[in-house]
């Protein structure tokens, strides 16, 4: 099975009962069961099952004596709950993570390939200040040696 790409920049909203509702194109995607948890700039991070699948398999590989992996596990599997589609496609977002991620009515879905980040409006747009500063990026991401084949 091939994993679905994760694109772009979308508008959608949670609704009065916690419901996060994806755009049509994108709540077809995550078929009965998706994976939400928090992310690490004050977001929430939504996984299909095959992309939690494979963070789980990485997961495994890492030393819980190190007190770094252990922080992380904390993080990320302590948070993360395992969210049913409704038949209109719509997640409900635990409390708990609506508040970490400061999440009201309006949010931004980011695609970051094989999964989602959700972010409320406001911390997305000190996100995109930092984005659009091309020098400083010039800077930051050239140690990466990212280049095409």
């Amino acid at each position: 099975m091939q994993m679905q790409m994760f694109l772009g920049k979308h508008h959608t909203t949670i609704d009065a009962q916690n419901r996060l509702v994806p755009p049509p194109k994108l709540s077809e995607l995550f078929t009965n069961v998706a994976f939400l948890t928090q992310g690490f700039d004050k977001n929430l991070v939504l996984l299909t099952d095959e992309a939690f699948k494979e963070i789980m398999a990485h997961i495994k590989t890492l030393n819980i004596a190190d007190p770094i992996t252990r922080l992380l596990l904390r993080m990320i599997l302590g948070n993360t709950v395992e969210v049913q589609t409704d038949t209109a496609g719509r997640l409900i977002v635990p409390d708990h993570l609506k508040e970490f991620a400061g999440l009201t009515h309006k949010v931004l879905l980011i695609g970051q390939g094989d999964y989602f980040e959700v972010w409320s409006p406001e911390s997305w747009e000190k996100q995109e200040i930092r984005i659009l500063d091309a020098e400083a990026n010039a800077n930051r991401f050239s140690v990466l040696n990212i280049a095409t084949s």
